[in-house]
């Protein structure tokens, strides 16, 4: 009901806070217990009874669904312009910043607490509400989710991002350096983007590939690192000489197209693939021609 509640159209600011507050009583206030008759053979539920009370456990089912309907709420009213009630805000940081259960807890439980805590952190993103702070305290998470999760807030600092680019998990180290590239990489240069350039074609070395492209400083040496990755061996792994011609098509063009041709006469029909997409930045029409009558279809 929580859930189905959220996702309802809000058409009035009354309405509107009818709603939060409903959700906000399900996800603090309401306990469902179950009374389970003993004697029948294994078990059998024979009723339910409510108790209201700021104290009690909210049972898993009753709070996730109420995140996932506020989670739904939050985005509706970040596209009017609302934010969320300063009880409501409390209390998902509050969620959101939970001390995970104990090691001996089962694996079940951990999962369904680590889930309610992404699902508090996404309620909290639509309108901003996630403060610098929290998205700091929220990094030191054992979960890589939630710790994704914070570095991707618009609130998360430049000190937050670069422990994420540190991260065990390489989804935060993606997310934290597709998040410095969008709001640091212009007013604070390339060093932390070279930086997350591996020897290895892994998700996060390519996205640094590709933000090297943008404009960076001449100390952070981007355009040499990218020239180096161009130059690399053809036995090596594609990925990488390729991102980095198109990069270069866009951060050196006059130092880039020398390099052209070799990616025109490539074995593999994705490097040639990718060689297309520089040629154009490159303005070589020529190469374009060539490819255009390419053996394989994905390079025509």
């Amino acid at each position: 009901i929580a859930e189905s509640l959220g996702r309802l159209p809000v058409d009035s600011p009354a309405v509107a806070g009818e709603t939060e507050r409903a959700l906000f009583a399900i996800a603090t206030r309401y306990q469902l217990v179950s009374h389970v008759d003993k004697s029948a053979a294994g078990g059998r539920i024979v009723g339910l009874a409510v108790t209201s009370g700021k104290e009690v456990a909210v049972p898993m089912p009753a709070l996730l669904g109420a995140l996932r309907g506020l989670e739904s709420f939050a985005r509706g009213r970040a596209r009017a312009k609302q934010s969320l009630l300063p009880d409501s805000i409390l209390m998902l940081k509050t969620l959101a910043l939970a001390r995970p259960p104990d090691t001996g807890t089962s694996e079940s439980v951990q999962r369904e607490a680590a889930r309610a805590r992404r699902m508090a952190f996404l309620c909290l993103l639509p309108s901003n509400a996630a403060d610098i702070e929290t998205t700091a305290r929220a990094l030191g998470d054992p979960d890589p989710q939630v710790r994704r999760l914070a570095v991707s807030s618009a609130s998360a600092s430049r000190e937050t991002l670069a422990r994420g680019l540190k991260d065990p998990s390489w989804l935060v180290r993606y997310e934290a350096l597709l998040r410095y590239g969008r709001r640091f990489q212009a007013a604070e240069g390339c060093a932390p983007i070279v930086g997350a350039v591996g020897a290895t074609a892994d998700h996060v070395s390519l996205l640094a590939v590709d933000l090297l492209g943008n404009a960076c400083r001449p100390e952070d040496r981007a355009v040499e690192t990218l020239l180096d990755l161009a130059a690399g061996q053809d036995d090596a792994d594609w990925r990488l000489r390729a991102h980095a011609i198109v990069a270069l098509a866009k951060a050196a063009p006059e130092r880039g197209r020398p390099m052209l041709a070799r990616f025109l006469a490539a074995k593999q029909w994705q490097v040639r693939m990718y060689a297309a997409a520089a040629a154009a930045p490159f303005g070589d029409v020529a190469a374009l021609r060539r490819l255009a009558a390419d053996p394989h279809d994905n390079v025509r």
